[in-house]
């Protein structure tokens, strides 16, 4: 073969080249700076506790969202600033909003990674050439998107309950009235003319069942408001 009959005439050039790209390669790895990755894994219940209750009255957040939201939400300035605000990246000294964006979209967010680990499980990565630092950011990072999401479920809660809340109130009133009106009629038909029976009681079989199907209405109302109260 001509390529080794040629390596072995220039055998010791070819020795050399080999050493020298050896020693370059231990020498980069040597003055090469070290990379840290933390990761953080979430489980994401899939339950909505709203749902049940809500059924053909509000749309309920599904809560498998979390998953595909992930990115948009660690990745917004609200969490990311929270994260730069933290001693770690502060160092003593306030950073203006320039610097803040700077640290945000120069080095946290590019060394940040969000995966789905499977349906029920997200995956935060963060790597860094500080070791101590590369652990307290993906900590920090996996709180704060924690307490965002709980924050978001809270006031989901809360906007269901405000519903409910309402809806009871609408119903209580529409059976005040609807009881007021059959009071009415009758008082009004007390001295009902002949032939007249039949229509003043199809009138008060209406008005009767108004009265049940609004009072159906404001107990199911009442049943779901207290359930939110409990939650």
């Amino acid at each position: 073969n001509l390529l080794l009959k040629e390596a072995f005439v220039y055998r010791n050039a070819v020795v050399g080249i080999f050493v020298a790209v050896n020693m370059l390669a231990i020498g980069s790895g040597l003055f090469w700076p070290l990379r840290y990755t933390s990761s953080s894994t979430i489980i994401v219940s899939e339950k909505n506790i709203i749902e049940p209750l809500m059924k053909g009255t509000a749309v309920a957040t599904d809560v498998t969202d979390r998953a595909k939201l992930a990115r948009e939400v660690i990745y917004g300035r609200k969490l990311m600033s929270q994260v730069v605000a933290q001693p770690e990246w502060l160092g003593g000294d306030g950073h203006n909003a320039r610097q803040v964006d700077a640290l945000i979209t120069g080095v946290i967010a590019p060394h940040t990674r969000i995966t789905n680990v499977d349906k029920n499980l997200i995956k935060i990565e963060y790597r860094d050439t500080n070791a101590e630092r590369a652990y307290t950011t993906t900590k920090n990072i996996a709180e704060l998107f924690i307490s965002e999401s709980l924050a978001e479920k809270a006031q989901e809660s809360q906007d269901a309950y405000d519903f409910i809340s309402k809806q009871t109130e609408e119903y209580h009133a529409k059976l005040v009235n609807a009881e007021a009106q059959l009071k009415e009629f009758h008082s009004s038909n007390l001295d009902a003319q002949p032939g007249s029976e039949g229509l003043v009681g199809n009138r008060i079989n209406s008005l009767d069942e108004k009265i049940q199907q609004t009072l159906n209405d404001l107990n199911e109302a009442e049943t779901k408001k207290a359930s939110l109260e409990k939650q």
